[in-house]
């Protein structure tokens, strides 16, 4: 070991570690400090031994997401291709087909560097099969790899869980309502799907309305996607109302909106979302 006047931290010390130097025991000391030293006598993890941590960090953090890695294998940047793309039906004479592919290059590339970055809220909005939930799915699975806490999950599902959550608050098998809103309060990036597409209960409503309003008021990542359509005025994007609770509506429109105006986005046999 070299430079260990610059580390203070034993943390430090594991995170800048090539290789195993604990000959498989997980941790170690350097006996050679000097008692002043603040590492002097300090337990340190070894570099095997946070691999394990992270291994098993990443695992758990997988199977909080809502993804499955089916999912996280299929749904990927390099799976969607912009020059798959196909013209809404029936618009083909008013739609320009190469400019429709470098929209949808540009909005890949908005999320990849969302996916490297995520930062405020962003929501891609479209009909049904322009590739929304693919590209949803891919950031998620980005913020994985990278071992951000993400939870990605369906509207009309989330709103589901909370209903069953709700009637079995006892069940020890079944997240409380009041887990599930918190879970989805405190993740570092929540991945919603198909707003809109819920049925609008009063219980749907006030649900989605705690979580969305907390995340907007911390400013914490957020990433929708909605079939709502979307309308220009003035030159600037505004989501039509539709379905979607008008106080959460207001925060998409004050985060960024990139719209899907293309038709179905194909790979292979399969529609994505």
């Amino acid at each position: 070991m070299s430079r260990w006047d610059e580390f203070t931290k034993p943390m430090q010390v594991t995170r800048v570690l090539k290789k195993c130097v604990c000959g498989g025991k997980g941790f170690f000391t350097n006996p050679d400090l000097p008692p002043s030293h603040p590492l002097a006598f300090k337990t340190i993890m070894c570099r095997c031994k946070w691999e394990e941590v992270m291994a098993a960090r990443a695992a758990k953090l997988r199977n909080a997401s809502g993804l499955s890695d089916t999912v996280l294998q299929r749904w990927t940047f390099a799976e969607w291709d912009p020059n798959k793309i196909t013209l809404p039906k029936g618009e083909a004479d008013v739609f320009d087909k190469s400019k429709q592919v470098q929209r949808a290059a540009v909005i890949k590339q908005r999320c990849m560097e969302y996916a490297q970055r995520p930062t405020g809220w962003l929501t891609l909005a479209g009909k049904y099969g322009t590739g929304k939930t693919h590209l949803l799915a891919a950031v998620a699975g980005v913020l994985l790899e990278a071992q951000v806490p993400v939870f990605f999950q369906k509207a009309p599902e989330l709103i589901a869980s909370l209903r069953r959550g709700s009637d079995n608050q006892k069940s020890r098998d079944v997240m409380s309502c009041d887990q599930i809103i918190q879970w989805c309060k405190d993740v570092t990036v929540l991945c919603l799907d198909d707003l809109g597409a819920q049925r609008m209960t009063e219980f749907a409503r006030e649900s989605l309305v705690l979580i969305l309003d907390h995340r907007y008021t911390l400013n914490k990542a957020t990433m929708i996607t909605t079939n709502t359509p979307v309308r220009r005025d003035k030159d600037e994007t505004l989501l039509d109302r539709g379905t979607i609770e008008p106080r959460i509506l207001s925060r998409m429109k004050q985060g960024r909106v990139l719209t899907c105006t293309w038709g179905d986005f194909r790979s292979t046999k399969d529609a994505r979302r």
